[in-house]
């Protein structure tokens, strides 16, 4: 019954509420992950988002600039540029992600020939909840959210 709890929390919660600022919004993300969260380099490559901009680079073309780290204390940061359909992943600041590819002077290039982002390396996803989010997103969020255990006897 806890979860019933859970979603009538979030219906009462006003659509006319005002937003929290994205510093804000940022800051305590940081706080919620960053003592629980483990990042590294090499092996795992798991880093935090620090800060995402959109550049238009010089044949026109728009890419996300990512500003990382792999360190608990924000120190060491890195860039991440992701180009063509890469730039879609909606990646936010205070977000762990998961990269794959070549590091050259503390700058990775994520584009459609090579490397590779996760954005959320620690949540798993049902193959079947991917198939049923095709025709209704919405019911496979709140059914991976609320899941009910039936008890067939």
């Amino acid at each position: 019954m806890e979860q019933l709890g859970d979603l009538e929390l979030l219906m009462e919660k006003s659509f006319g509420d005002k937003a929290e600022p994205p510093a804000e919004q940022f800051q305590k993300k940081v706080e919620a992950s960053s003592s629980k969260t483990v990042l590294s380099r090499g092996m795992d490559n798991r880093y935090l988002v620090l800060a995402v901009n959109i550049v238009q680079n010089e044949e026109g073309n728009h890419e996300k600039h990512l500003l990382i780290t792999a360190s608990q204390s924000l120190e060491n940061k890195e860039l991440c540029i992701l180009r063509n359909d890469w730039c879609s992943v909606p990646v936010e600041p205070g977000d762990i992600i998961h990269l794959e590819g070549d590091c050259t002077s503390d700058t990775w290039l994520i584009d459609e020939d090579f490397g590779f982002l996760i954005l959320y390396p620690d949540m798993l996803i049902s193959g079947t909840s991917i198939a049923s989010s095709i025709r209704c997103m919405r019911r496979a969020v709140l059914s991976e959210t609320f899941r009910v255990n039936n008890i067939n006897s």
